[in-house]
């Protein structure tokens, strides 16, 4: 990846098990793969786009843990800490708020509520909240 080449990235501050060296080109390949992805997903919307359809589609990116990348010695997902738990949850398309950024807890089996709410469909035993209230302009209703 070309934006990545050459590019320093800070080795954990309370990671002793690797190098800085080590940190860093294992920080460097995970930027990559981000990267990687961002393409790959920019080059669906503008199949969206190019079609037509980029004003009808929903679309949620979120991930289904966080990284720890070096810090209290751990790489992975292995523990229930910060950085493993807290994931992006970026949503887009007709009736969402741009810009917007809430800071209500939300679980990712939400976005599966949302898809649900927003298809007219109800499933009994369902146990996901639509982030609908959230999504809308205005105050999200547990921040007013």
């Amino acid at each position: 990846n070309r934006s990545i080449a050459g590019r320093k990235f800070s080795p954990a501050r309370d990671n002793s098990r690797l190098s800085g060296a080590q940190q860093s080109q294992i920080r460097q390949q995970y930027a990559a793969q981000i990267e990687n992805l961002d393409s790959l997903f920019g080059r669906i919307l503008a199949k969206l786009e190019a079609t037509g359809q980029a004003a009808n589609t929903l679309v949620a990116v979120t991930s289904d843990h966080g990284e720890q990348l070096g810090e209290q010695n751990v790489w992975g997902k292995k523990q229930p800490w910060e950085p493993s738990l807290r994931v992006p949850l970026v949503v887009s398309g007709p009736g969402v708020a741009k810009g917007r950024e809430v800071e209500v807890p939300v679980s990712t089996l939400d976005v599966v509520g949302t898809f649900l709410d927003r298809a007219g469909a109800k499933v009994r035993g369902q146990e996901a909240t639509s982030l609908e209230p959230l999504l809308r302009a205005g105050k999200p209703p547990d921040e007013a």
